[in-house]
């Protein structure tokens, strides 16, 4: 089934406002896991989310290790039947440079971004970054990826309050990558050997 860019960011605000629901009736919020089956509808696999839970702790998000095992995992069995579209929901900061920011040096900016999360708050901390609680849906085919990013504190309603970026599957990369890793960690593999001889 082709899914157009519209329905794709159309399923990544469904989870979205799933994500949104959970966080009312619970008070808290982890991620969301859906996938897009024959016929289009999203179906959240609230199973795979517990056991995912149960195995890493609630907090999985915050270890590198158990990310990488939980994304690892699920891309080595999405091809066994792999959905139309996957759907991928978390809380998220989102760190934007302030003019401060742009007065650094090139080696002093790239410190800060590759900082990771600890580091980030610190730049907040320091003047260098703003930061916005919000939510992110990552909404991907075969094909296609839709990141929408919905920003909590600024009215729901308003033009600025999410962000929508599409992309070819081909320039998407990193742990939420689920299709065509393996192909990705082949090309890798045979670059290693060709640099080897």
């Amino acid at each position: 089934m082709q899914i157009s860019d519209q329905h794709l960011a159309g399923l990544a605000r469904q989870g979205l406002n799933l994500a949104k629901r959970d966080k009312e009736e619970h008070r808290s919020f982890a991620m969301l896991l859906a996938a897009v089956l024959d016929g289009g509808e999203l179906f959240r696999m609230q199973k795979v989310e517990r056991m995912i839970a149960e195995k890493f702790g609630e907090e999985w998000l915050n270890n590198g290790a158990a990310k990488d095992a939980v994304f690892d995992g699920l891309a080595l069995i999405l091809p066994l039947r792999p959905p139309d579209a996957l759907v991928f929901v978390t809380a998220t900061n989102r760190f934007e440079p302030t003019e401060k920011y742009w007065t650094l040096s090139a080696a002093e900016k790239r410190a800060i971004t590759s900082a990771g999360h600890d580091g980030h708050h610190q730049a907040v901390r320091d003047g260098y970054y703003t930061v916005e609680d919000s939510f992110t849906a990552v909404a991907q085919t075969s094909e296609r990826v839709c990141v929408v990013t919905q920003f909590l504190d600024r009215d729901p309603l308003a033009a600025n309050s999410h962000d929508t970026r599409f992309f070819d599957q081909r320039d998407f990369g990193g742990r939420l990558k689920m299709y065509g890793r393996g192909e990705e960690r082949e090309e890798r593999e045979e670059l290693k050997d060709v640099t080897k001889r």
